[in-house]
């Protein structure tokens, strides 16, 4: 869902979702899907029946991946270090460009990989401050440092980098992302309605697809009928 959403960006030049709404019709994610279509019939990308079959959620658990048998992976840029870990040899392995899919926008976003917040009805919201300042701003991020992603906030990444606690790898690949990526992240892209991995409507339209289950023009309704609904709801 995410390389379909990066490549329509940036062919069609509009966020996925602006105020509230999904700027995409059917015939666009039509276009979309079959882009997903011509990956998996030209063995750019594994289908997901072979996925699935092969008994794996994520490329860096299967043994194709470990033995160096796939050129690359579209992933997190907090993730690198994980898929680099899991190769037999990873040697060889960096971090590549950007993809330009299209003239008219870079697509894809970006996102934080972990938040923190105050709740207003918090019985101790000045001890939670100082609670999350250590975590994001002083010896936490020290502690931390690239583990979860490249720090936000400009005091925590400099606590980190001085703790020597940052993976170049980390971020080279966040550097690149943020000086790359044009569009905003829609709040609800990853509601669970959405993106569960059982019954969420991604799984279903994605899954569905590559099973021959669904026409292109049918995923794409489905799909475009389920984020509607969870954005109405909002």
């Amino acid at each position: 869902m995410i390389l379909m959403t990066f490549y329509l960006e940036s062919k069609y030049g509009k966020a996925w979702v602006e105020n509230n709404e999904c700027q995409y019709t059917e015939e666009e994610i039509v276009d979309g899907l079959n882009f997903i279509q011509s990956l998996e019939d030209n063995h750019v990308i594994p289908t997901r029946p072979s996925m699935i079959a092969a008994g794996f959620d994520s490329i860096d658990k299967s043994q194709e991946w470990i033995d160096g048998k796939y050129a690359g992976i579209f992933e997190w840029d907090s993730s690198a270090n994980k898929y680099q870990g899991a190769l037999a040899d990873n040697s060889g392995f960096t971090v590549g460009e950007e993809i330009k899919f299209g003239d008219k926008a870079n697509g894809g976003f970006s996102k934080v990989s972990m938040g923190m917040a105050i709740t207003t009805s918090c019985q101790h919201p000045v001890e939670a401050a100082a609670l999350i300042d250590f975590l994001w701003n002083g010896e936490g991020a020290a502690i931390m440092g690239s583990e979860c992603g490249i720090p936000a906030s400009a005091a925590g990444l400099a606590a980190a980098q001085a703790a020597d606690a940052v993976k170049p790898l980390v971020l080279e690949a966040n550097t690149k992302v943020l000086a790359f990526v044009d569009m905003p992240l829609d709040p609800y892209f990853e509601s669970s309605k959405l993106k569960d991995t059982t019954d969420g409507v991604y799984t279903d339209v994605f899954d569905g697809y590559s099973y021959g289950e669904y026409t292109a023009e049918e995923a794409a309704e489905i799909l475009l009928d389920g984020v509607s609904e969870v954005l109405a709801a909002v």
